[in-house]
C-alpha cells in the first residue's frame, strides 16, 4: 500500500462518520433564531424547523433590525425548514422562539400473547362485522374568522435645490397609506388597501410630474378578498395586483381560485380593466382576461420549487386588437447554499400573427461556503409589440441584453472582499457597456458599532468612465443607524463630458415597534469638465425626512 493510500483511507472513514452524526439541536427551553429567506401573499419560508426546536401551530416573535415587529404562526413544518402566516413578515427579517422540548423515544414493551382461544374469537367478530363507512374528515382552516385592523401610515417631505445654473427651489410632500381590515362574517374575509398622496402646490407646474394638477393621488389597492390560508377557495374583487400571476397588471376586476391536493396547488382565473399606467385613474381603454396556475410544495427537507404560469389576452387602447401572453416562472430554494430563479414571456399579437420572445431572466446565487457567495443574472427585453405610454414626448423602449456577475468572500469577521462586473447591449444600435471592479468592506470598525466600505467601478464601451465610493456605516444602538456615502463619477460621453462629486447620508430610527423615523440628504457637486462641452449639470442638493406609524 502506497504512503498515500496508507492516509487516505483514515481520513475517509473519520469524514464518513462525521457526516453521519446529525449536528445537536439547541438545549430545550433556549431562545432559537431563525430568518425569512422567501415571503408570499400567504406564507414566510424559514431557514430552520423540527430539528431546531420549532413546533407545529407555534406563534414566533417576528424580529426586523432588533425589534419585535409582531407574530408569524408556523403552519408547515420539516426537519430543516418552515413555513408561518403573517401579514408584516418580509425578506430578511428574523424569527425568534424558544426551542421545545425533544420528545423523549416511547419505551417498548413487547405484549403477552393472547391465548388461542381468545384469536380465534376475535377473528370470528371480524368476520361477521359489517364494513364501517368512513367519513372524510374536513381540512381545519388556517385563519379564524374575527374582526380586525392592521395598517401603516407615513409621511415624507422632500425639499430640494438647484444651484448654478436656473437657480431653484422645491419642496414636495408625500404621504403613504396602508390597512387591511378582518372581517369576522367567515374566515379570511378580509379588505385592504393602499395609497400615496403627492403634493407639489408649491413647485411649478412645469416641474411637476403631472404638470396640470397641484396633488396626484395614486392608489394601488383597494380590493375586498377571501384568504383563510388553506379552504378551497381564494377569491378578490376591486382593484389588485393578480396573486400567483407572473407578469400581470395592476388590474380594476376580479379574481377566482381554487387549491387542491391540500393546498399544494392553486389554479384561478381574472378579468378587468387595466387602469391608466401613469395616473392609475381607472380606465377601460385596455381589457385584459388570464388564467393562472402556481405549485408551493417543498420536495424534501431542505429544498423548494415554487414554479407560476399564466396565459392572458390583453385589448389594444382602441380595443381592435388583442394579445395573447404567456409567462412562466419558478423558484429553487436548497437551504441556504442555493436560490436560483427564472421567467420568460412570449407573446402573439393578433395583428401580425407572429409570436415572439417579450422577456426573460434568469438569477442565480450561489453560497458554497459559508464565507463565499457567488451570484449572477441575465435579463433580456424586446422592443415592445405594444406600448403602454405611447407618447410623443415618450420614447419607445427598443430592447436589450443586460448581464451581471457578483462575487464576494468573507476573509476574516473584520475583511469581505468583494468583485462586480456587468454587460449590456442595445438591440437597435449594437451598442456595448461593460463595467467591472473590486470593493472591499471592513464590518467591525469603531468597537464593533458600524462598518467601512470602499469600492471602484471601470467604465467601459458606450458610456467610458470610472465611479468609486467610500462609506461608513454606524449603529450605536437597535434604535440607531447611521450611514454616510461619499462618491466620485467620471464620465467620457461622446459630447458631454462629466465629473461630478456627490455625498450621501441617511438615518433610520425604529424608536419603537410602531414608530419608526427616517431621513435622508444628498448633495451633487459638479467639477471641472474633462473636455470643451461639459455637460450642463447644477450643484443639487437635497433632503428628505419622515416617520412611519404602523397598528
Amino acid at each position: 500500500m502506497s504512503a498515500r493510500a496508507r492516509w487516505q483511507s483514515p481520513a475517509l472513514v473519520v469524514v464518513a462518520m462525521a457526516l453521519t452524526v446529525p449536528a445537536p439541536a439547541a438545549a430545550a427551553g433556549a431562545r432559537g433564531s431563525a430568518k425569512i429567506g422567501y415571503v408570499t401573499s400567504t406564507a414566510a419560508f424559514l431557514d430552520a424547523g423540527a430539528h431546531d426546536g420549532l413546533t407545529a401551530g407555534a406563534s414566533v416573535d417576528l424580529v426586523r433590525r432588533k425589534v419585535k415587529v409582531g407574530t408569524c404562526v408556523i403552519t408547515q413544518l420539516a426537519a430543516h425548514h418552515a413555513t408561518c402566516t403573517s401579514e408584516r413578515a418580509a425578506v430578511g427579517d428574523r424569527v425568534s422562539f424558544v426551542v421545545a422540548p425533544a420528545a423523549a423515544p416511547p419505551e417498548l414493551r413487547r405484549p403477552a400473547l393472547p391465548a388461542p382461544a381468545a384469536l380465534e374469537a376475535k377473528r370470528r367478530l371480524v368476520e361477521q362485522a359489517a364494513a364501517p363507512k368512513i367519513a372524510s374528515p374536513r381540512a381545519r382552516r388556517a385563519v379564524a374568522a374575527d374582526w380586525s385592523l392592521r395598517g401603516t401610515a407615513g409621511v415624507r417631505q422632500q425639499a430640494w435645490a438647484t444651484l448654478g445654473h436656473d437657480d431653484a427651489a422645491f419642496t414636495r410632500t408625500i404621504l403613504d397609506g396602508a390597512v387591511r381590515v378582518g372581517l369576522g362574517l367567515t374566515p379570511g374575509l378580509a379588505a385592504g388597501g393602499s395609497m400615496r398622496l403627492v403634493a407639489d402646490e408649491l413647485q411649478p407646474a412645469a416641474a411637476r410630474f403631472r404638470p396640470g394638477e397641484p396633488a396626484e393621488l395614486y392608489v394601488w389597492e383597494a380590493s375586498l378578498g377571501l384568504d383563510d390560508g388553506r379552504g378551497p377557495l381564494v377569491a378578490r374583487v376591486g382593484r389588485f395586483l393578480p396573486r400567483k400571476a407572473p407578469g400581470a397588471t395592476l388590474l380594476d376586476g376580479a379574481q377566482a381560485g381554487v387549491r387542491v391536493f391540500g393546498g399544494a396547488l392553486e389554479l384561478g382565473a381574472y378579468a378587468g380593466a387595466v387602469p391608466d399606467l401613469v395616473t392609475l385613474l381607472p380606465s377601460l381603454d385596455r381589457l385584459t382576461a388570464g388564467v393562472q396556475l402556481a405549485l408551493d410544495t417543498p420536495l424534501g427537507a431542505d429544498v423548494l420549487v415554487l414554479p407560476r404560469a399564466r396565459v392572458a389576452l390583453l385589448s389594444s387602447p382602441d380595443l381592435a386588437s388583442l394579445r395573447a401572453e404567456a409567462e412562466a416562472q419558478a423558484q429553487l430554494l436548497w437551504g441556504t447554499a442555493l436560490a436560483a430563479g427564472g421567467s420568460v414571456r412570449a407573446g402573439l399579437d393578433a395583428r401580425t400573427v407572429t409570436p415572439g420572445l417579450d422577456a426573460a431572466r434568469v438569477d442565480v446565487d450561489v453560497r458554497p461556503l459559508e464565507q463565499v457567495r457567488v451570484g449572477g443574472g441575465y435579463r433580456f427585453v424586446a422592443p415592445l409589440a405594444q406600448d403602454f405610454d405611447e407618447r410623443d414626448a415618450v420614447p419607445a423602449l427598443v430592447g436589450a441584453h443586460h448581464g451581471e456577475l457578483v462575487a464576494s468572500w468573507a476573509t476574516t469577521p473584520w475583511l469581505s472582499l468583494g468583485a462586480r462586473a456587468g454587460l449590456a447591449a442595445d438591440l437597435e444600435g449594437e451598442e456595448l457597456r461593460g463595467w467591472a471592479g473590486p470593493e472591499l468592506r471592513l464590518p467591525e470598525l469603531w468597537w464593533g458599532l458600524g462598518g467601512l466600505g470602499v469600492g471602484y467601478t471601470e467604465e467601459l464601451g458606450l458610456f467610458p468612465g470610472r465611479n468609486a465610493f467610500v462609506q461608513v456605516d454606524v449603529m450605536p444602538s437597535s434604535l440607531l443607524a447611521l450611514w454616510s456615502r461619499v462618491a466620485y463619477l467620471e464620465s467620457e460621453g461622446t459630447s458631454e463630458p462629466l465629473r461630478e462629486g456627490a455625498v450621501f447620508a441617511g438615518l433610520d430610527a425604529p424608536l419603537l415597534p410602531w414608530l419608526a423615523l427616517r431621513a435622508r440628504a444628498h448633495a451633487a457637486l459638479t467639477l471641472p469638465a474633462l473636455g470643451k462641452n461639459p455637460r450642463a449639470t447644477p450643484t443639487t442638493v437635497a433632503a428628505e425626512g419622515g416617520a412611519v406609524v404602523s397598528w
